[in-house]
């Protein structure tokens, strides 16, 4: 059986040649990744289960890391971690950010399945300021400091701002939508009106249909 401190894998965690160190003007954050000896990591959560320690992979991880002496590689790019809701929003808000947005998706491209369609289709009344669009999108309203994936509707007279809108979303006329995350497929029908803040946006959740309140008739 393997163990950890046989040579052979001992060799797998070296320290990295020529690690720049930090300066005043860098911090180190690690960031929740790690390359580990799949061989090295089967023996060590073997011997986690059998102490029944209870770590997970990352704890493990940064016991092997202090184990061997393993050393950082420094990511001087962009770094945008998602742990909650609030941070989901601000990542995606961060590709408005054109450097940030060329870091990500243009210096190191990230290839994902094609998804061949038509080109994002803007209507003479469309108002669209500072957004990100995926393709096969058809935009009648307003939007405005917002991230809109692919196959999205944003009708006539609708307003959508600081938002994120995924994949398939239907957004009626006359609707209102500012810090708003929408999920996949869903709609908002006309005359609907959200508005979230900033630490706590409006979650509309998948294949979900948000109706506007139906007025009182007294007679």
């Amino acid at each position: 059986m393997l163990t950890l401190t046989d040579e052979g894998l001992a060799r797998n965690f070296e320290p990295a040649e020529n690690v720049r160190r930090s300066s005043e003007e860098q911090v180190l954050v690690y960031l929740q990744a790690s390359i580990v000896d799949s061989n090295i990591l089967q023996v060590a959560a073997d011997r986690e289960i059998e102490h029944a320690t209870g770590k997970n992979v990352q704890g493990l991880t940064r016991q092997l890391m202090s184990d061997f002496d393993a050393n950082v590689v420094v990511h001087e790019g962009v770094h945008l971690p998602v742990h909650d809701v609030k941070s989901y929003f601000e990542a995606n808000k961060a590709l408005l950010d054109f450097d940030n947005y060329r870091s990500l998706l243009m210096e190191r491209p990230v290839h994902t399945k094609s998804k061949n369609e038509a080109p994002a289709h803007f209507m003479p009344s469309a108002e669209v300021h500072r957004s990100l669009f995926g393709t096969g999108g058809t935009f009648a309203g307003s939007v405005s400091d917002s991230v809109v994936f692919r196959t999205v509707e944003v009708a006539e007279d609708a307003k959508v701002r600081h938002s994120v809108i995924l994949q398939g979303g239907k957004i009626g006329a006359g609707a209102d939508l500012s810090y708003v995350i929408m999920d996949k497929d869903a709609v908002i029908e006309p005359g609907v009106v959200l508005h979230g803040t900033p630490e706590m946006p409006i979650i509309v959740g998948k294949e979900a249909v948000v109706r506007a309140a139906k007025k009182q008739v007294t007679v």
